[in-house]
């Protein structure tokens, strides 16, 4: 697309008729999010809703955008923003630096929601539950209320209708549900169809309404830094889990090797003394061998998955 498009008006709904106080829903500054793991069509997404090929995008599985990168865009006369992300899980990035950018990003003071973007062709695999894990825990527990899910390649549905068929995977119907039934479907290959926009728009709309009536602060820089304050605790007491295994280890073979050397050196051991020693041995190893065997256990799956989350949402 060459030229802009024109600024949307939205026609569809009305959602301010439903506020209690008749305080109509604002989106003026309003951040829109695009998260999710690479080549699921972030980039295409972006540019769709902004009518215009601001960001780079392309057909590969592998990430296009290595930076976070925001771009203006007016909707009812209100000028919004809509921020590209690098993808979630792709190997030509450190989770370091995915990470960082993601902070320097939500530094910035304003109100955000975000754009889970998920492509229908791919579903919803263990690559794409690591990536949906990772990034909402950075986020927050809390990000999944001004979350919305954004299947891209709606041209995959051929004749079916998308509720249908996100609802027919257990695995799909859970993070929907995460995100309190709110999601959408984008046909970037025509980009020019102001329809489908202005319909997330007002979702999005109806999603800020429902929070505000339900008492729900908008999602803000100081939501990111409460989230991040709750990783650093848990990777904290997951250090200090991983001190204690290794010192009950040490201790595990102090005792196996005291328990051997008593055996050894006793002058004259009754049968019974013999079998205590020999089954303090047994048991001190088998409890060192077993906490190896765990925390061995845990720094393979952390080296194989550098995603590896905490807490896992599903």
């Amino acid at each position: 697309m060459s030229t802009e498009r024109e600024p949307l008006l939205d026609h569809t709904q009305n959602v301010t008729e439903e506020n209690e106080d008749n305080d109509p829903i604002s989106l003026a500054g309003l951040k829109i999010v695009l998260v999710g793991k690479t080549g699921a069509g972030k980039s295409a997404t972006g540019n769709t809703i902004l009518g215009r090929n601001a960001f780079m995008s392309g057909k590969s599985h592998e990430s296009v955008t290595t930076e976070c990168r925001e771009e203006h865009f007016q909707y009812e006369h209100k000028t919004l923003s809509v921020i590209d992300t690098p993808g979630v899980c792709d190997t030509k990035f450190s989770v370091e630096r995915v990470e960082n950018g993601l902070s320097r990003m939500m530094s910035h003071s304003g109100t955000y929601i975000f754009l889970l973007v998920l492509n229908l062709r791919t579903g919803f695999n263990v690559e794409e539950k690591n990536a949906v894990n990772w990034i909402f825990e950075q986020l927050g527990e809390s990000a999944f209320k001004h979350t919305i899910i954004l299947y891209t390649n709606l041209d995959y549905l051929e004749g079916d209708f998308l509720e249908e068929l996100v609802y027919k995977r257990d695995d799909m119907a859970k993070i929907i549900n995460l995100c309190e039934k709110r999601f959408h479907g984008f046909d970037n290959k025509q980009p020019a169809s102001d329809r489908q926009v202005a319909e997330l728009m007002t979702k999005i709309k109806v999603m800020l309404q429902d929070n505000r009536r339900n008492g729900m602060k908008c999602y803000t820089e100081s939501s990111y830094r409460e989230a991040q304050k709750d990783i650093a605790s848990r990777r904290k007491t997951q250090n200090d889990k991983g001190i204690a295994l290794r010192v009950s280890l040490g201790i595990g073979l102090i005792i196996a090797v005291a328990g051997y050397v008593v055996r050894v050196l006793s002058a004259w051991p009754s049968l019974i003394a013999t079998s205590l020693n020999v089954g303090g041995v047994a048991m001190a190893l088998g409890a060192g061998l077993g906490i190896t065997a765990r925390y061995i256990q845990h720094q393979r799956e952390k080296e194989k998955n550098p995603y590896r989350t905490y807490k896992d949402f599903f």
